[in-house]
């Protein structure tokens, strides 16, 4: 079964990389939906690549894709952090460059923290709905 969750997870990740290598802007709706399709089930079935490389396809598309989808995408990242491997050191610096971005693009600046966005996201004090 996981590895039919992860074909369409593949599949996606594959499209929105290449359009941010491509340096293209799709439609953020267009975006939104097929994000909602390929992640309906959740992201838990996500491997770790994917959705490193994800969030930093979405950083580099200037693309935020809500509080909702970064609360799922959250939790999929510290059960990947739990897991048996871990994440690998090269995803969790994706993840961690890409959360931030995101954080500085698009959240106000937290009380206390200045220019820029909410902080860490493998840190303790990082949080989906900052």
């Amino acid at each position: 079964m996981r590895a039919r969750a992860a074909r369409p997870a593949a599949g996606f990740v594959a499209v929105v990389w290449a359009l941010a290598k491509m340096d293209a802007r799709p439609d953020p709706e267009w975006l939104q939906q097929a994000l909602g399709t390929c992640s309906a089930p959740g992201l838990g079935d996500w491997a770790p690549q994917h959705l490193a490389n994800t969030i930093c396809a979405f950083t580099r598309l200037r693309f935020n894709p809500g509080r909702a989808w970064l609360g799922q995408f959250s939790e999929a990242v510290g059960a990947a952090q739990a897991g048996a491997g871990g994440l690998q050191a090269m995803d969790a610096f994706h993840i961690e460059w890409a959360w931030r971005e995101l954080n500085d693009g698009f959240a106000p600046p937290a009380a206390g923290q200045g220019e820029g966005g909410a902080g860490g996201f493998l840190g303790p004090a990082a949080s989906p709905s900052s």
